[in-house]
């Protein structure tokens, strides 16, 4: 029978290798927003922590914007065609939930990419019409830790959609 000390010393052990299981996407984190700083779109806003840093990127066909936090990413897509977050990324440990979101009905998924990466998506569908359609919001996050992810979801659940 091994000690008590070695007991916990092999138990943290196979913890560490095991890692932390991806956050579900419905349990909201407790980290701070204060201090995030306000950014988004021309119909919603989402807060950040002050180190993310726009990065420009464009598309002929919807609003996109992406944020960067060291190895954390943040973008978004607005408009008529974008990513309902029905299938694809994340490949591995995928959950979804329904929730309400600035004031939207949203589903939020979250798991973790074949690279081992942690993802965090939201969708909030029919947001109104633009000139070619109903419109569509889809913001997805990756982090390469559990840590960057919840903060990435913290960050999803202080959206607010506007008119």
């Amino acid at each position: 029978m091994p000690s008590l000390p070695r007991l916990l010393f092999l138990l943290s052990a196979v913890a560490a290798a095991v890692g932390t299981p991806p956050l579900g996407p419905c349990a909201v984190p407790s980290l701070p927003s204060s201090g995030w700083q306000v950014v988004g779109g021309s119909r919603f806003t989402i807060r950040l922590p002050p180190a993310y840093r726009e990065t420009p990127v464009r598309d002929p066909d919807v609003e996109v914007g992406r944020w960067s936090g060291g190895t954390r990413r943040l973008s978004y897509e607005f408009g008529s065609w974008t990513n309902s977050l029905t299938t694809g990324a994340p490949e591995l440990d995928r959950v979804a939930c329904e929730a309400r979101i600035g004031g939207h009905a949203a589903k939020i998924v979250t798991g973790r990419g074949k690279d081992g990466s942690y993802f965090v998506g939201g969708y909030w569908a029919e947001l109104g019409r633009i000139s070619v359609g109903p419109s569509s919001l889809t913001i997805i996050g990756t982090a390469p830790d559990s840590t960057g992810q919840r903060e990435l979801l913290a960050a999803l659940w202080t959206v607010a959609i506007g008119q």
